[in-house]
């Protein structure tokens, strides 16, 4: 009897052993899934980040090189222009400084023409009146007086010479009409018909050769005054543009300056993140691994922790109560 009693002992023994045994593994297996689940969603939320860092630093290069693009195209596009713009100037300042010099040059010559004349004691004959040296012979009309002669004036009208009243009449006429009688305030003198010498046009008169000349030379002054306001004005306005062209320029530098320092910035987020995303990766993989180990021990159970543990409980009281009645038997005493 002794010996059936040592070996249910023995039985509760061994069965309080391995619950004990089922609730260290119990509460390891419960600190190392809740950590690994810890560590996995950690390790994820880190992976997702660092994926969101390195989309941002991309898109973000992408900006900067585009910028930095677009900014060296401006400047190109505002140096060929400002090329240009020196090349139309050099050219417009040429042909400007050509013209004044051709003018001041022409304007002298003229002038110098006009005093060699005027040395020479020249004599203009061409504004000498345009009148025959001989008078015409009296006109006979049969409808009227006699008429001496016609002279037309500058508006294009006629006017008559009558030998019978020696007035002028300012009427239409031919040569062959009678010129009407005069009242006493238009009697006049017959014209002298004798041509006379000219003398050259008279003191600030711009008829003849002279005149002409000097029409001519003012002409020369005025064109050089008008090239040199133009060349004057052309210098302004050249010095506008190239002031804007610079101030552009300068804008587009800085602005391509701020897209160099942005891709220098992206590129150094691209191979941060590159790396932490990487490690991240990496810790992830670890902490899935681990889980992947754990689970046949700790979370895929056929049946339950808590009911093993009944069953354990249920089974040593039952080893118990079985040692209590041999204890407790008569015959126990029994050799």
């Amino acid at each position: 009897m002794g010996k059936v009693v040592d070996a249910i002992e023995a039985m509760i023994k061994k069965v309080q052993k391995q619950a004990d045994d089922e609730e260290k593994h119990q509460g390891f297996c419960a600190v190392e899934i809740k950590q690994s689940k810890t560590d996995r969603d950690d390790y994820t939320q880190q992976v997702s980040q660092a994926v969101s860092k390195l989309a941002g630093h991309q898109a973000g290069k992408a900006i900067a090189e585009e910028a930095i693009k677009q900014k060296n195209e401006e400047i190109q596009a505002l140096y060929l222009a400002l090329m240009e713009a020196l090349h139309v100037r050099a050219d417009e300042k040429a042909l400007n400084d050509s013209t004044a010099a051709e003018a001041v040059s022409a304007e002298a010559a003229t002038r110098a023409a006009i005093q060699a004349l005027k040395d020479s004691g020249f004599v203009d004959e061409s504004e000498a009146p345009l009148v025959p040296d001989e008078p015409e012979a009296p006109v006979v009309d049969d409808n009227g007086p006699k008429v001496e002669a016609v002279r037309h004036k500058d508006d294009g009208s006629c006017a008559c010479v009558s030998k019978a009243d020696q007035c002028l009449a300012d009427k239409a006429c031919l040569k062959d009409a009678s010129c009407a009688s005069c009242t006493a305030s238009e009697t006049v003198a017959t014209p002298d018909r004798q041509i006379k010498a000219y003398k050259g046009a008279a003191t600030g008169s711009q008829n003849g050769v002279m005149g002409l000349l000097s029409v001519i030379a003012q002409q020369f002054a005025h064109l050089n005054a008008q090239t040199i306001a133009a060349e004057a004005s052309a210098v302004d306005l050249f010095k506008t543009l190239k002031m804007d062209n610079e101030m552009n320029t300068h804008l587009a530098q800085t602005a391509k300056i701020d897209a160099e320092l942005s891709l220098g910035i992206a590129k150094t987020g691209i191979q941060d993140e590159t790396g932490a995303l990487a490690a991240s990766n990496a810790l992830l993989d670890a902490a899935n691994g681990y889980y992947e180990k754990l689970k046949p021990a700790c979370v895929q159970e056929h049946v339950s922790y808590e009911k093993r543990k009944a069953m354990r409980e249920e089974e040593v009281a039952s080893l118990r109560q079985a040692l209590e009645v041999l204890e407790n038997d008569p015959r126990g005493g029994m050799q």
